[in-house]
Order: structure tokens, then C-alpha cells, then sequence
């Protein structure tokens, strides 16, 4: 079994370019880094960082490892967070997570017993689905769903699309506005995955 704590030790190599940068970051002292480094590579019999006058590079092997060495330590974390406490991944699309869903966060953390806790992610929502499809989030409250067979979907409401349109503008005093009139009007629209 790999010992998260020289896992730790390794992503923070790699990510920091050094041993000095990685021993601050998790706050160890530098021969703790190194040690922890040197075990890890012991246990898996290979070499995970080149070191040399210049700095320290992680090897070929290193870098393939590296997804897995993190997707064990979300997973050790998830693991510690299940029997100690009541954290909440959710995702949510931009302007759900910044408009609409604050007050149900807010609702949930009053209500919610002494460890109740919400990690919210707001991103657009293509971002929101690789989370969730990638096991990072337990829930996704987006502005589209994503076909999955592992989802469950609920609809959890439904907000009018208006037209918003300049005062001298044909449709201005239209009011309701059958969907064949919109299709030949240059529109602006929300970034790219929004869902508007």
C-alpha cells in the first residue's frame, strides 16, 4: 500500500519544481521531503525524480504516475471524509451557484449538524460535468444535464429565457415571442457552455 503522506510529498515535487518549494507547501522541513521521496521510490522501484545541481525533474514514469498518485489522494481524502465528517461536493454552473443556489447553501449549513460542510465549485458547465464524470463532485446543478447512465436526473426548476433588446428595436413591445421569429436575429449570448 503507498503511504499518502510520501504520495503527498511526490505531487508537491512535481508541482512545485523543487524539494525547498515542496517541503514549504506542506510545510515539512526539506529532509523530510527528500526522505519521504526516497521511500516512495524504494516501495515502487523506480526512480521518480531526477535530481541535479539545476533543480529536480520529475521522469517520464513520474509524470504518468502522477494521475493516479492524485486520484489516490482524492480518494484517501474522500475515504477520511466519510467517516469524519459530512462535506458536500457540489458543482454548480455560474450563474446557478452565484444567483440561485447561495440561499440553499446558506439553508443547508444552518440546518446541517456541527460537521456539515459545502465545498461548492462554480465553473461553466462543461467544467461542472468532467468533475462530476470524473467522481469530484457528489452533485451538479447546471443549466444543461449530461446524458449519463450512471446519473440520476431531477428537474429542479424552470426560469423564463427572456429577450432583452434595445427600446427602438421591432420586438420591443412584442411581448411573448414565438421561438421562428428569433431564428434570423443576430443574438448575443452567454460564454460557451453556459446554457443561454
Amino acid at each position: 500500500m503507498l503511504n499518502p503522506v510520501w504520495l503527498k510529498s511526490l505531487v508537491a515535487i512535481v508541482q512545485t519544481g523543487s524539494f525547498q518549494s515542496a517541503a514549504r507547501a506542506l510545510g515539512l522541513a526539506q529532509p523530510t521531503v527528500s526522505q519521504h521521496l526516497q521511500k516512495l521510490e524504494e516501495q515502487v522501484g523506480v526512480t521518480l525524480v531526477q535530481r541535479s545541481r539545476s533543480g529536480c525533474q520529475p521522469t517520464t514514469r513520474a509524470l504518468a504516475f502522477m494521475p493516479h498518485a492524485t486520484a489516490l489522494l482524492d480518494m484517501h481524502a474522500r475515504a477520511l471524509e466519510a467517516l469524519h465528517g459530512n462535506r458536500e461536493r457540489v458543482g454548480a454552473s455560474s450563474n446557478i451557484g452565484t444567483y440561485l443556489l447561495q440561499p440553499f447553501v446558506r439553508n443547508y449549513l444552518t440546518t446541517a449538524n456541527e460537521r456539515g460542510e459545502v465545498d461548492l465549485r462554480i465553473a461553466a458547465n462543461p467544467d461542472v460535468a468532467d468533475q462530476l464524470l470524473a467522481g469530484q463532485l457528489d452533485a451538479a446543478i447546471m443549466e444543461w444535464w449530461l446524458p449519463h447512465p450512471d446519473f440520476e436526473y431531477r428537474l429542479w426548476r424552470v426560469e423564463p429565457l427572456v429577450l432583452i433588446v434595445s427600446p427602438d428595436h421591432a420586438l420591443a413591445e412584442a411581448g411573448c415571442i414565438e421561438r421562428d421569429r428569433l431564428v434570423d436575429l443576430p443574438m448575443l449570448g452567454g460564454e460557451p457552455g453556459s446554457g443561454t
